[in-house]
């Protein structure tokens, strides 16, 4: 198994709304909005995971959150994702995944 070991440096939460007057309570559906982007700071070699959740009822978002993580990763396990032809950075999915996943966990915690 190829290891990629990183250490969760930064947690911010971007966005924490609640907005009573755009829920009624009238049992009217609620849904639920949800998306992922991702980042880097390469000044600290680190991957920044953000989500952002929006509960919306009647169309008009009553509860929002957004967070992002950044994460530092090994300089060598780092390095090794640079794509040097191509000037760019390529990280596995799996690493991503799991990224995010623990953004996501974050931020039911918060």
């Amino acid at each position: 198994m190829n290891k990629t070991e990183f250490n969760l440096k930064k947690i911010n939460t971007k966005q924490f709304a609640i907005i009573e007057t755009s829920y009624d309570g009238s049992g009217d559906k609620t849904t639920l909005e949800m998306g992922f982007s991702f980042g880097i700071n390469a000044e600290i070699l680190a991957i920044v995971s953000m989500v952002k959740f929006q509960f919306k009822q009647k169309n008009k978002p009553f509860l929002l959150i957004e967070v992002s993580c950044e994460f530092e990763i090994e300089a060598q396990k780092w390095n090794s994702f640079l794509q040097k032809s191509k000037k760019g950075i390529l990280f596995p999915k799996d690493v991503i995944i799991h990224l995010a996943t623990i953004t996501v966990g974050i931020s039911r915690g918060i």
